[in-house]
């Protein structure tokens, strides 16, 4: 959930939950979209309670739905970050919004999307890469279909190989 302004507060009220979504406040309009230092932040407020989720990912809003599983509410964010070498991580986090147990982590799940490494053999580069694919659905359990390809690029050629694939399917029911 988000809105098109991508440093606009937005205001969400689920029950007595109040989630505050700051966007990127912590970017200044300019270097919105280049700065690693930028800031967003999930305020989230039962009564009195507090608690606030930061991610540092370029100014991008957190992603962000709440889930009813069983008759209960829960925050469930997916963020992807992004490292050197293209390495790239995709998290997925679940938190419980009930007053007994108010933003206690009920699940978290990394799964690395991208990984190149360049090797040097007899003179000539090549490039191994892992890549994921991953579609998740909600519902009672959190499903993750998962595709993973290892690819093999020489320098010299135009084209890679597919070395290996393999499809895997992870569930997590709330207790």
């Amino acid at each position: 959930m988000h809105a098109d302004n991508p440093n606009e507060t937005q205001e969400v009220v689920v029950g007595a939950v109040i989630i505050r979504d700051f966007k990127a406040s912590t970017c200044d309009e300019p270097g919105h979209h280049h700065s690693r230092l930028c800031g967003s932040a999930l305020e989230v407020s039962l009564g009195e309670r507090r608690d606030t989720l930061w991610h540092m990912k370029y100014g991008e809003p957190i992603d962000y739905s709440i889930l009813d599983i069983k008759g209960e509410k829960y925050l469930f964010t997916d963020n992807t970050y992004f490292y050197q070498y293209g390495y790239t991580v995709e998290r997925w986090e679940l938190y419980s919004l009930s007053p007994e147990h108010f933003m206690e982590p009920v699940f978290d799940q990394a799964i690395d999307l991208y990984q190149e490494a360049p090797r040097e053999n007899n003179g000539e580069y090549t490039h191994y890469l892992n890549k994921t694919d991953v579609e998740v659905t909600t519902g009672d359990t959190i499903k993750f279909y998962i595709k993973r390809y290892t690819v093999i690029c020489p320098e010299s050629f135009s084209t890679c190989d597919t070395v290996l694939r393999t499809t895997e399917h992870t569930y997590f029911s709330v207790p």
